[in-house]
């Protein structure tokens, strides 16, 4: 067919501009160079030195940034602690909490090794759980905010080695159960109210360490059997017992009044897989000795 002149009959491949982009990209093509990784032996092409491939190179810069991260977490865990124990549910008070100052008649009860405690101060999280039952300001709730804090510190060193910042990951939830089901009595008569309280629960269900502190001190309004925030307890502890997942708790109540006040089902399963110490009575540890009186 004859060319109706608005087009030239040139071959493809051979425009004026094909020479330029051939060289252009003959030029980029030389910048590579075949090289072979000294780490896993592959071999690649590389326009930068390197001796090693990319995969290689990633590994390395992790591994770098990891053990980076990993003397930041040695640096700082002390100061990052207490506003960690904070994000977790602990008061102010309770974060200040310091194994060494823990009354030596609850190291030695909490030295009892089918607790583990040992375990948990090294930073390793037990099978199961414990409950610490007997009167109120004998230090439970201090001695149990201890052996979390210590826990974390030492759970952080230990793995900051292979986790970097990961390492401190919260996986603790810290629950004072008198505040959360007057919280709850609140949330229910809220549009949505009831949905966030099962969150709240779905969370405490499936945490890796949940605390429920003062187990008993909450307003009962009628029979507990008739308490909607009553089943939301029965709820967690069961899913919490089949999921074989650990619960620490304390409880001023004897172990006969806490099964009268919540069933004798809810007992076997909290104490069944956690269970309970008793703490003996003492001096209330809240109350400050008056100026020059033996405390």
């Amino acid at each position: 067919m004859a060319s109706d002149g608005t087009e030239q009959d040139v071959p493809r491949g051979t425009s004026e501009e094909s020479g330029p982009v051939a060289r252009l990209v003959a030029t980029m093509l030389a910048e590579w160079k075949p090289a072979t990784c000294t780490n896993c032996g592959r071999e690649f092409v590389t326009k930068v030195e390197t001796t090693e491939c990319p995969p290689c190179r990633e590994h390395t810069s992790t591994l770098a940034r990891i053990e980076a991260e990993a003397a930041m977490v040695g640096e700082r865990a002390a100061s990052w602690v207490e506003p960690w124990c904070g994000h977790a549910g602990m008061t102010k008070r309770e974060a200040t909490a310091e194994w060494d100052a823990v009354p030596p008649v609850l190291k030695r009860i909490l030295s009892d090794p089918r607790l583990e405690v040992r375990e948990m101060l090294g930073g390793v999280t037990p099978e199961r759980g414990f409950g610490m039952m007997g009167p109120t300001g004998t230090g439970k709730t201090f001695a149990l905010a201890a052996v979390l804090k210590r826990m974390a510190v030492s759970r952080w060193l230990r793995l900051a080695a292979t986790e970097g910042l990961r390492a401190k990951r919260q996986f603790v939830r810290w629950v004072r159960w008198p505040e959360v089901v007057a919280e709850f009595r609140l949330r229910a008569m809220r549009e949505g109210g009831q949905d966030a309280v099962a969150a709240m629960v779905d969370d405490w269900s499936a945490v890796e360490v949940l605390v429920l502190d003062d187990l008993g001190a909450e307003r009962a309004k009628g029979d507990y059997s008739e308490e909607w925030t009553s089943s939301l307890l029965d709820l967690v502890i069961d899913r919490r017992y089949n999921e074989m997942r650990a619960t620490w708790w304390t409880a001023n109540l004897g172990a006969e009044e806490f099964a009268a006040r919540y069933g004798t089902r809810l007992w076997s399963r909290l104490t069944g897989a956690n269970p309970a110490v008793m703490v003996p009575s003492g001096p209330d540890l809240r109350v400050v000795p008056e100026k020059g009186r033996e405390s």
